[in-house]
């Protein structure tokens, strides 16, 4: 799998060229912490970003501190959280076999799901590991197996 890894992190955070926000070495994600998916959805797609494959720095508005790791990880953790949460209604949790799937009733827009996948393409990159329980057949489909 690890062969594929270059393939899988294109196909999630997209072949995008060029600087990301500010151009420099790293790609730093201003989000607001008591609007997290709609910021973080705003910044992520808008545009804005053309370059995912950079050390990512994340500043929650309004507040102190700089990014050394722990604020990256808290980010992810909170984003992943949301997103899964059953009241957000992406996704149905199976709680016999412990995995989530797609929510085929889900009433959340596409540019939703596409933010699932630069948020996971962004926590490999960066080497964050993520609490998603998929099931096996998935993670083949994304590698092509």
């Amino acid at each position: 799998m690890h062969a594929n890894r270059g393939g899988f992190l294109e196909m999630l955070l997209g072949a995008r060229g060029g600087g990301g926000e500010d151009g420099g070495p790293y790609l730093v994600l201003k989000v607001e912490r008591n609007n997290l998916i709609q910021s973080t959805l705003s910044k992520l797609v808008s545009g804005a970003i053309t370059n995912f494959k950079k050390p990512l720095k994340v500043v929650f508005e309004g507040e102190p501190g700089i990014d050394e790791g722990g604020v990256r990880k808290e980010f992810f953790q909170l984003v992943i959280k949301e997103l899964f949460d059953p009241n957000f209604g992406m996704f149905r949790y199976n709680e016999k076999k412990r995995i989530y799937w797609f929510n085929g009733q889900s009433i959340e827009p596409n540019i939703n799901f596409e933010m699932i996948g630069i948020v996971t393409g962004l926590a490999i990159y960066n080497n964050i590991i993520l609490d998603m329980h998929f099931p096996l057949a998935l993670y083949k489909l994304l590698v092509g197996q």
